[in-house]
């Protein structure tokens, strides 16, 4: 249960700024599509998701925190991005949290809306 606290603590750190200029961003809600994450989706559900998820594989999750701390101390920044869309798409993608009516198709186009 502290994770949750962690992750909330680490998002209230977030610059303002740098949130403004994330809320409504096309990719974000593009990438959101993928794993069934809509606007309207119920923050609660994927937090449920994400504890599930943390309980029942806390040895692997424990090594994720570890390695990730270890190259974020040795400034490879890049490498702490790349694990960690890829520890999240572990967790997201394990099955979808909602079934929104798009194609693949309509959510790369999304994505693509957002890059121009």
């Amino acid at each position: 249960m502290q994770l949750v606290n962690l992750i909330k603590a680490f998002g209230d750190q977030i610059p303002q700024p740098v949130k403004d200029c994330l809320e409504g961003n096309k990719e974000f809600e593009a990438l959101g599509y993928k794993y069934g994450i809509t606007p309207t989706t119920d923050g609660s559900v994927i937090e449920k998701k994400v504890i599930a998820y943390v309980t029942l594989h806390y040895l692997e999750v424990h090594k994720w925190f570890g390695d990730l701390n270890n190259n974020w101390k040795a400034a490879k920044y890049y490498q702490v991005g790349f694990d960690a869309a890829t520890y999240g798409h572990k967790v997201l993608g394990s099955s979808k949290i909602a079934t929104p009516n798009l194609t693949d198709k309509e959510i790369l186009q999304k994505a693509l809306n957002g890059l121009f």
